[in-house]
């Protein structure tokens, strides 16, 4: 018997090995779950095998021409050339049509594998506390506060009492401002109806406090990350590659939706496992496969990864099955093995089998991080106090220089 499937992690999930004879090279096949399951009913209906690749084309999966004939492991089952082929092959119409299918023994759906966000920078732990609008309202809130106790201060002009640091505009803007940065005042106030608002302002800015200081807590301890691409419409709008197997198409939904004419207009296409190692290796490409297909990949390749995140896309199902010639009169009794090997559960089995070698084989290291694990507190981490200190000092020594040229001025004009 001889059969056609794919080297790529993309198709049947194979293990391969080539040997070179004195006259032509053999592909041995020994690994995956596509492999497996037909080995089962080789080796069930006491039959020899060889594994072959398509001869007319590197392409493994099937392409119907316009002449009527069809490419990769279908091409060599129309010239009779193969007896049964398989390679992640679903069924649909044109190839019920021309060949025999099986039953299907393995349901899959479709996976974008997307860059995952990235995180803020730890400059930006401080602002990102609260957004645009509520640092103005708070600066708003300051200046106006400042006026409100300027105003009180100097309601009852009759009353002498002692309320020099809060006669003068600056002196209670100064005042106000230590207040809010939770500091003490240089002197309390004295009078009733400003002790009054001095109260409710200190209330009031404790509280702001404690929400700011526990959120640039969180923030430096654990930063936060920027949108995730977790949709079709992200994807559109971030403005990154992407592209995919041609053949994934037929299994996208209605094509008359927008995102998907976009998706497709704008896609790379790309063959054999391309695409999936370049978005799992590389940032800033996204391509969309089989979800099989990436648990695979990720722990396939784990050692030279970077960190990728998916999404599920809406699609048809996906029914993968193996095709024969038409009016084969192996199809009854390979149907009835399949059945068999489902019932008994031997896929699942198979496929956690694989997955515990490739992971062995990899050395993955696996590391479960707890949510109440420590993290030491670095230079990198106080990053935003830094710029914030070194920001503060720049106005600094520019006032300074204001108040020397103001200085120099003066005593000019007054000479």
């Amino acid at each position: 018997m001889q059969r056609y499937s794919s080297r790529s992690a993309e198709g049947t999930l194979c293990h391969v090995v080539q040997q070179k004879t004195d006259d032509q090279n053999v592909t041995i096949y020994d690994e995956g779950t596509d492999m497996r399951l037909f080995l089962f009913i080789a080796e069930v209906m006491n039959m020899s095998v060889a594994f072959r690749f398509p001869r007319n084309t590197k392409e493994i999966w099937p392409v119907k021409l316009e002449n009527g004939s069809w490419t990769g492991v279908l091409g060599d089952l129309i010239d009779k050339n193969a007896d049964i082929s398989f390679s992640a092959l679903t069924i649909n119409l044109n190839k019920s049509i021309y060949f025999d299918s099986t039953h299907v023994y393995q349901f899959s759906g479709l996976l974008w594998i997307v860059p995952c966000a990235e995180p803020f920078h730890q400059w930006t732990s401080i602002t990102r506390v609260f957004s645009a609008p509520m640092w103005l309202l708070l600066f708003v809130f300051i200046i106006i506060s400042a006026g409100l106790m300027y105003s009180l201060s100097n309601f009852h002009k009759d009353i002498i009492m002692d309320v020099g640091p809060y006669r003068t505009m600056s002196d209670c803007f100064y005042n106000v401002w230590a207040v809010f940065l939770g500091v003490s005042v240089t002197k309390l106030p004295v009078t009733n109806h400003l002790k009054v608002y001095f109260i409710m302002l200190v209330w009031y800015c404790l509280a702001v406090n404690t929400v700011f200081q526990a959120y640039v807590t969180s923030y430096i301890v654990q930063p936060e990350y920027q949108k995730q691409i977790d949709s079709v419409e992200d994807l559109i709008s971030s403005g990154i590659e992407y592209g995919f197997y041609p053949g994934i198409t037929l299994f996208l939904p209605d094509t008359s939706d927008w995102r998907i004419k976009e998706i497709l207009s704008h896609r790379i296409p790309c063959y054999g496992d391309t695409c999936i190692r370049r978005a799992i290796e590389k940032k800033g490409f996204a391509t969309v496969t089989d979800s099989i297909i990436v648990e695979y990949m990720k722990t396939y390749v784990s050692q030279n990864i970077s960190v990728v995140c998916t999404f599920k896309q809406e699609c048809k199902a996906k029914r993968m099955a193996m095709f024969l010639e038409k009016g084969s009169f192996l199809t009854e009794n390979i149907n009835r093995l399949i059945d068999t090997a489902l019932e008994a559960g031997l896929p699942g089995f198979w496929w956690n089998n694989i997955f515990n070698k490739l992971r062995i084989k990899a050395q993955v290291e696996v590391r479960i991080k707890l949510l109440e694990d420590y993290n030491s507190l670095l230079l990198t981490h106080l990053q935003s106090a830094f710029y914030l200190l070194q920001l503060g000092y720049c106005l600094s020594f520019i006032i300074f220089l204001g108040e020397l040229l103001y200085y120099k001025k003066r005593k000019k004009l007054i000479r």
